[in-house]
């Protein structure tokens, strides 16, 4: 990960079938978007442990999701959907700025569930 400071602030949003798998969501209610796509946006706010990293992740399709800054542990799987969103935190503030990375003001996929290799093969087969 790139020692990413300061990002956008945004809220979790889980709901009955959310999964985590003791990913960010199943705890947190907070995180920080960071990555070259957030520099120039004024008043970002602080990376902190109530708000950790999430960097924007692009898949086929224009599919856009978030995912943890820092790396799954060492025999876990690449994370995945857990069934969290985050929505733009700051209010009217990052509107804009939302829009422009988002492409609308809707919440986004957080994929913050990561298995170990073990479990995701019982979970797969």
């Amino acid at each position: 990960m790139t020692d990413y400071t300061h990002g956008i602030p945004g809220n979790i949003l889980t709901g009955q079938s959310h999964s985590p798998n003791g990913g960010l969501s199943a705890t947190l209610h907070r995180v920080t978007i960071v990555g070259p796509e957030v520099e120039g946006v004024e008043f970002l706010r602080p990376v902190t442990p109530d708000a950790p990293a999430v960097v924007i992740v692009h898949q086929g399709g224009g599919y856009v999701a978030l995912e943890p800054a820092d790396p799954p542990a060492p025999g876990h799987t690449q994370y995945s959907a857990s069934g969290a969103y985050v929505e733009m935190g700051g209010g009217s503030l990052y509107a804009d700025a939302w829009r422009r990375l988002f492409g609308h003001e809707q919440p986004v996929h957080l994929h913050d569930r990561s298995d170990t290799w073990e479990l995701h093969n019982l979970l797969t087969s």
